[in-house]
């Protein structure tokens, strides 16, 4: 119906009537009693986020009715309520707070810094739950400073030692202090200390002492306790000298941050660490186990800055190891495939000698070139296997094979774990006379594929393409190709053909 102010109607203060002719009591019992159970269930009050309410409904949630003896505390309190989640609080309409709480009789309506402390024991016990409580529009810190800063200019103090108000740096609600026995116990510092690194040493051996820390995102000073260096590092010395037994994981952590830190901090370190400064190589290289990995570090040539990185580098990816595991084994089996091949193209080669051939080695697109008598030239790739299966053509070997088709073989003798000599050779050894033509189809459709490939890269249109890595490829023979090859017996009667 558009009707506004519905407070008038909540109005249930006693008549200012002469008492002589006035029984208040019996007004109190039939007429003002009845009167408020009415009107708490009744729809009377207009609230910011959740439209007409009761003062109370049937389920027991009721309005949070912003309650103090001033006017401008309640618009601070009213102000702080409407910038949390909508849903956390049922407030008034801001224009009516103060004809409320004048009209409101019981105080279970009131909203003020009591009830608010009270209620951070059913919102939260650290930050991020709070930061559901202040929405997504207000920064959780900025609501807390606020609440914090009228706590202190209304001289409530004591509210901090009673609720738990004040996050620490691991971002728990903490009382400020404790008081037991007549006695106040500090639970939280303010942070004079000002180091991670620190912080981060002490926590590897066994005490956090962020838990006694007040975060740094407050800003209202709450405590003249502090917690400074000197504290800290009196406690981190104190630590490793009562330390026994073997050094565990963290520890061993522990002491590689610290060596760390007097490296950068030196004449701190000497201040505040005397005896850890000075026993610091002592105390980092016992907690190395393998001495002897870090001998070969020291040893090798590669500066420690590389290696530095690359410590780092497969820190933050392990499956780094894997590619040097891998690379590693590569370089054996090539390493050993080198030594096969040289050792295979010498004896082939004097096989060779010994019926007619001269022979000469070479190292582009074939290995040997052999001829006989002078008047006649033929080009051999020689290959070896451990395993047999495949080997292995480059592209320039590949494109030789096919430019020289009727004057090139492929030879491929399978070591199979067998000690090389001439005679083994001789007998094992495999060529595919007519390799060339096997692969001119693949060579040419890689061709073309190249050629496609320099088109596209190379285009200078305005959508193009980036080539990030080459394309390094070889040409696989299988070894049903070259088992099915000649021996050495017929491919000299061939060349001699």
């Amino acid at each position: 119906l558009g009707i506004k102010e519905l407070y008038f109607a909540a109005t249930t203060k006693l008549p200012d009537v002469n008492e002589k002719y006035f029984d208040i009591e019996w007004y109190k019992a039939n007429i003002q009693q009845p009167l408020r159970q009415v009107i708490v269930r009744t729809s009377l009050v207009d609230t910011v986020s959740h439209g007409r309410c009761a003062i109370e409904d049937s389920k027991g949630a009721y309005v949070d009715f912003p309650h103090h003896d001033t006017k401008k505390v309640r618009e601070r309190l009213w102000t702080l309520g409407n910038k949390l989640n909508g849903s956390t609080l049922m407030l008034p309409e801001k224009s009516s707070v103060d004809f409320w709480d004048e009209i409101i009789w019981d105080k279970k309506y009131y909203l003020d810094l009591e009830q608010y402390a009270k209620f951070f024991m059913q919102w939260s016990k650290n930050v991020a739950d709070f930061g559901a409580v202040t929405g997504e529009n207000q920064n959780a810190f900025e609501w807390l400073n606020e609440f914090y800063n009228l706590i202190i200019d209304e001289e409530k103090s004591e509210l901090f030692n009673q609720f738990e108000l004040v996050p620490n740096q691991n971002g728990n609600f903490k009382k400020v202090n404790e008081r037991t026995n007549y006695k106040i116990t500090n639970i939280l510092f303010n942070d004079e200390i000002k180091d991670e690194t620190l912080l981060e040493i002490l926590q590897l051996l066994g005490n956090d002492w962020k838990e006694y820390l007040i975060h740094s995102e407050v800003k209202t000073v709450l405590t003249n306790a502090v917690l400074k260096k000197q504290d800290i590092a009196s406690t981190i010395s104190k630590t490793f000298s009562d330390y026994k037994g073997d050094w565990s994981a963290n520890a061993v952590k522990a002491i590689i941050l610290l060596t760390e830190w007097f490296e950068y901090n030196s004449e701190l370190g000497k201040e505040l660490f005397p005896d850890l400064y000075r026993r610091r190589a002592e105390l980092f290289m016992n907690t190395i186990e393998d001495k002897e990995s870090l001998y070969q570090v020291m040893k090798s040539k590669t500066p420690l800055a590389t290696l530095s990185e690359i410590a780092l580098a497969i820190e933050n990816d392990p499956e780094i190891l894997n590619i040097i595991a891998k690379r590693q084994q590569e370089m054996i089996e090539e390493k050993e495939r080198n030594e096969i091949g040289e050792a295979v193209e010498s004896i082939l080669a004097e096989v060779l000698r010994d019926s007619g051939f001269t022979v000469q080695k070479t190292h582009v697109g074939r290995d040997l070139i052999i001829s006989l008598n002078g008047r006649f030239s033929y080009d051999v790739e020689v290959k070896s296997t451990n395993t047999g299966g495949f080997v292995s053509m480059t592209p320039t070997q590949a494109q030789t094979a096919v430019d020289k088709q009727n004057n090139y073989a492929l030879c491929v003798v399978h070591k199979n774990g067998q000690h090389l000599t001439k005679e083994y050779v001789r007998a094992n050894a495999k060529f595919v006379v007519n390799i060339g033509a096997l692969v001119a189809a693949k060579v040419s459709s890689m061709n073309s594929f190249n050629s496609n490939q320099w088109q596209l890269f190379s285009s200078n249109e305005d959508i193009g393409l980036l080539l990030e890595n080459s394309l390094n490829y070889k040409y696989k023979i299988n070894q049903n190709v070259w088992l099915r090859g000649v021996d050495i017996e017929a491919f000299v009667q061939l060349i001699k053909k």
